[in-house]
């Protein structure tokens, strides 16, 4: 039963050049940190594994010159692993308990729609050439030699763009890795 007791909570450690000191800043609920982001001059953590109850998820925030804000608000979300920005939306990619492994919010995340996929994970966003892209993770050719593909896109689609009207859609063309990453191995 979650949360394990695996790690955390976690600092978050800043480094001034210019006096050549390191100072602990906050610290996190969660098991670890992976990325950070700055979006509108707001520095954000996405919480990749509270140490709370997984019914929500976290995000923190601070602003130039402020101070640190927790926001657990983010619905089912165990690990909440990337964040982005497309078109005024803000969207974070999870690690789900649900089918509802992507969310966005139009508030800057005070509030979150789920959108249902086929994968309990998320681990990234990709914006290409003015579209919005949620990567889930790629499966192996043996998988793909043992399975139709129709079965495999129902299970764990990879690959899914955002089209505004609809929300997130699977990217057929995408499902294996050789598609998307060509000529790597």
């Amino acid at each position: 039963i979650g949360p394990a007791p695996n790690a955390g909570p976690v600092p978050v450690i800043s480094y001034d050049p210019e006096a050549i000191k390191f100072t602990e800043e906050y610290t996190l609920t969660e098991d670890q940190i992976d990325v950070f982001y700055i979006y509108r001059d707001i520095l954000y953590i996405p919480g990749h594994d509270p140490k709370e109850d997984w019914d929500l998820g976290n995000f923190y925030t601070k602003k130039r010159g402020g101070s640190w804000e927790k926001h657990r608000n983010i619905p089912g979300a165990i690990h909440t692993y990337a964040l982005a920005w497309h078109n005024g939306i803000m969207f974070a990619g999870l690690g789900a308990k649900n089918r509802k492994s992507l969310v966005s919010s139009s508030d800057l995340g005070k509030t979150w729609q789920q959108h249902s996929t086929n994968l309990g994970r998320f681990y990234n966003f990709i914006s290409v050439a003015g579209q919005l892209f949620g990567i889930g993770t790629f499966y192996p050719q043996w998988l793909k030699d043992q399975f139709p593909s129709k079965l495999v896109r129902k299970m764990a689609a990879p690959v899914f763009e955002y089209k505004e009207e609809f929300g997130f859609e699977v990217r057929d063309d995408l499902v294996w890795p050789e598609n998307f990453f060509i000529d790597t191995k």
